[in-house]
């Protein structure tokens, strides 16, 4: 179990820290006080390492998931089965497991996006623009962990 869901549950809180943050910040009385996302995602960057974790253990519970379903028929039906569930919207636990590092190469997309819409002179460029460095360096880190991982296949 460890091997195949190493730490999922921290990645699942500071996403969830980070999605309630973002509703209470974006609620129209408070954004209109402090139109501000930047801090938030700052501080969403102290649990990186949460990330980087997920990220060199994916290969190896990848390679578990594979050798596991290959010899258990009843391993294989049961994964089938949650593929087809409505709410794995068909997407096998592989694809829904690979969904963190997907989301890590996101941030400097959507920051980006965010930044070209930021005038210069707002107060949250320069959180965003540190955020956008940030999140840079961690997806490409976490990409160059990736490729060492699938390298060790």
């Amino acid at each position: 179990f460890k091997t195949v869901f190493y730490d999922i549950e921290r990645l699942r809180e500071v996403a969830e820290v980070l999605l309630d943050e973002l509703n209470t910040r974006c609620k129209w009385s408070k954004w209109q006080r402090e139109p501000r996302v930047g801090p938030l995602l700052l501080a969403m960057l102290a649990d990186a390492r949460a990330y980087v974790d997920y990220v060199d253990h994916f290969e190896a519970a990848m390679r578990c998931i594979g050798k596991c379903s290959a010899t258990s028929t009843p391993l294989r039906s049961f994964l089938f089965q949650g593929q087809m569930r409505p709410e794995s919207r068909t997407l096998s636990l592989c694809d829904l497991m690979g969904a963190p590092l997907k989301r890590v190469a996101e941030y400097p997309r959507l920051l980006e996006d965010l930044l070209w819409h930021t005038p210069t002179e707002h107060p949250d460029r320069e959180p965003l623009e540190e955020a956008y460095e940030k999140f840079v360096e961690l997806s490409s880190y976490c990409g160059g962990l990736r490729v060492l991982g699938q390298m060790r296949r």
